[in-house]
């Protein structure tokens, strides 16, 4: 219960700010890049085989490799999925988890882009994509 309201205050504290606040310019031991980049790892997610109605759960690493810190703004999981990402805002050379969570409900392959869409100190908006991909068999 106390990390959920730690998380709640964090939450609530960043959507008072705007989002992340204000971006870091440098980053320490590494010449920054202009803007904040962010890179996911693996850079795909191939799930596998899943029975329908089963649950699988897959982890994507969000760096941020640029010189100012990454708000994401929005997280598109393709269907049948679900994602949790805790900590919207990524410093520079910073690493975090966003959880994956599949539960087909039809067998046939599933899958698509999962979508991070995030602010990096430009002026646009910037989408990084990563590809999931399972199959969902039926059991007997």
């Amino acid at each position: 219960m106390q990390k959920l309201m730690k998380f709640t205050a964090a939450l609530a504290t960043a959507l008072a700010l705007g989002g992340c606040g204000a971006p870091d310019s440098t980053t320490e031991g590494a010449q920054p890049i202009e803007n904040g980049e962010l890179v996911a790892s693996p850079e795909s997610v191939a799930l596998g085989r899943v029975a329908v109605g089963a649950e699988v759960r897959a982890s994507v690493r969000l760096t941020n490799r640029g010189g100012y810190t990454v708000d994401v703004t929005r997280v598109l999981p393709p269907r049948p999925c679900r994602a949790v990402l805790i900590v919207p805002c990524i410093r520079p050379g910073e690493t975090v988890a966003l959880a994956l969570t599949c539960a087909p409900t039809a067998a046939g392959a599933f899958g698509g882009d999962l979508a991070l869409t995030y602010r990096n100190g430009s002026r646009d908006d910037q989408t990084l994509r990563v590809p999931v991909s399972g199959t969902a068999y039926e059991t007997r």
